[in-house]
């Protein structure tokens, strides 16, 4: 929780923050070998994008893009793409989209869904 306050947000787990980072450590909330050296996009920017840059802290560059700006994602070529947008999410008008450019998508070395719901989504 201490590290909820310092990030003004618990939107996002220890397990997502340690998935992303490519650790096997266990633990929570990042680790010593998040991506150093990776560049990292994140769409949106609420309290699940806080959390996940608080735990990339060791990227070479983080590039959050608030809603508004995630269909000019294209332009943020990166090797980590996190999806912390509702974009994708069952229920929502938007729950058979792409959260970005599917040419981003591909071109990511590794693409995280925030999403809650459903297990499986369009990303």
């Amino acid at each position: 929780m201490r590290n909820s306050i310092k990030i003004g947000a618990v939107a996002i787990t220890g397990a997502l923050a340690l998935a992303a980072c490519g650790s096997s450590s266990g633990g929570g909330g990042g680790s010593s070998s998040a991506p150093a050296g990776k560049t990292v996009v994140i769409l949106g920017a609420g309290g699940a994008s806080k959390a996940a840059v608080a735990a990339l802290r060791r990227a070479k560059q983080v590039t959050v893009l608030p809603r508004l700006e995630v269909p000019n994602a294209g332009r943020y070529p990166c090797d980590l793409l996190i999806n912390a947008t509702p974009i994708g999410m069952a229920g929502g008008d938007e729950a058979a989209l792409l959260p970005c450019p599917a040419d981003l998508v591909r071109a990511a070395r590794l693409v995280v869904d925030v999403v809650a719901t459903p297990a499986e989504t369009p990303l």
